[in-house]
């Protein structure tokens, strides 16, 4: 049961030891107020079976420290985003916890968890964390969001053990390598965008991964994504990444034959001439393109344009006159205006 919220409150208690730092603690009212807002879901918590409130938020109350949380050992889910932490204590004590939203605070470290082993959804999102950190004891995690941190490194840390784990969010960090990911065989949805990336390698310790967030690094090939491992991936983002120029650098995929959208734009790619119908032509299991479907009538333009007889064509053209650069004609159609229907009064010109 929710514990009294009388006088005997830790932050007076805090108070009265150092009241130099009594500006930065609520009062006692306004912790009262605080609880009785944000404390919800009442029902029988274990092991007595006891009346207890098992929600709690606190999000965007300032607060600095949770020492109120000694008093609340019963807690499901807490909602403790948009504060000032630097640290996760007490969390701990509330070894039932299923669910943590701390994201926007400033916190270090999530090594106070470990004492969590119930957690499946943690949020720390935008803290100042700078290493992925050790889930071993997190054997039940399933959703684990670290972006916005100061992670550099994959290498301190471990998942290992989290063989449950389905997503993973380390978007916006300063990470260079995926050398040291971890083996994550039910991981589906990875989020690696706006880091440091040159190359994806090590994204086959995810084969599993439906959804892959790379968009915003440095990639410069795709290579890895077309060895074979990684063939249940249906959503790619890879737009703004200054090293991807042109659509030949998209053939590795083709191995991947569950992909079904592909995000390119914004980006240098989307700049090559006919880039959407190299697309097409070189993916044809892709059923969109920038969130934007693919047509047939893009199926057919791909054919015409790029179809294998393109090859011979060319052999022969150059065989024939060696000195003269081989046009194809049928990327000029491409160019050219569609003539009108003089028997559609809409389209046939005045007289």
């Amino acid at each position: 049961m929710a514990a009294d919220s009388g006088g005997g409150w830790p932050f007076r208690r805090s108070l009265e030891e150092d009241p130099a730092e009594e500006a930065t603690f609520p009062s006692s009212e306004e912790c009262a107020a605080w609880l009785k807002e944000g404390l919800s879901g009442l029902q029988q918590t274990p092991p007595e079976g006891r009346l207890g409130n098992v929600c709690l938020s606190l999000a965007g109350r300032g607060l600095r420290q949770l020492v109120l949380l000694c008093d609340f050992t019963k807690l499901l889910l807490l909602d403790v985003s948009h504060n000032k932490l630097s640290s996760l204590y007490p969390v701990r004590l509330a070894a039932n916890l299923v669910r943590l939203d701390a994201r926007n605070n400033q916190i270090e470290s999530a090594a106070e968890l470990s004492a969590n082993p119930k957690l499946e959804h943690v949020d720390l999102s935008n803290n100042h964390i700078t290493a992925l950190g050790d889930w071993q004891f997190n054997l039940r995690l399933r959703v684990l969001r670290l972006a916005g941190n100061r992670i550099t490194s994959l290498k301190e840390g471990c998942l290992d053990r989290n063989s449950l784990l389905r997503e993973l969010d380390i978007c916006n960090n300063a990470i260079d390598s995926l050398e040291y990911l971890p083996h994550l065989k039910c991981l589906d949805t990875l989020s690696v965008s706006n880091n440091q990336l040159k190359s994806l390698e090590g994204i086959q310790r995810a084969p599993h991964v439906v959804v892959l967030h790379a968009e915003g690094n440095k990639l410069e090939s795709l290579e890895p994504l077309g060895l074979g491992r990684n063939g249940l991936l249906r959503k790619l983002h890879i737009q703004e990444n200054l090293g991807l120029e042109q659509p030949l650098q998209l053939s590795p995929l083709k191995s991947t034959e569950a992909l079904q959208s592909l995000q390119v734009s914004p980006g240098p790619m989307a700049s090559f001439p006919h880039w959407r119908l190299h697309c097409v032509h070189m993916l044809p299991q892709l059923l969109q393109i920038d969130d934007v479907p693919v047509t047939a009538e893009e199926r057919f333009a791909a054919a015409e344009a790029f179809g294998d007889v393109l090859y011979a064509q060319r052999r022969v053209w150059e065989a024939i006159i060696p000195d003269e650069p081989f046009v194809d004609r049928r990327l000029l159609k491409l160019h050219e205006p569609k003539a009108t229907d003089p028997t559609d009064p809409l389209l046939a010109p005045d007289t």
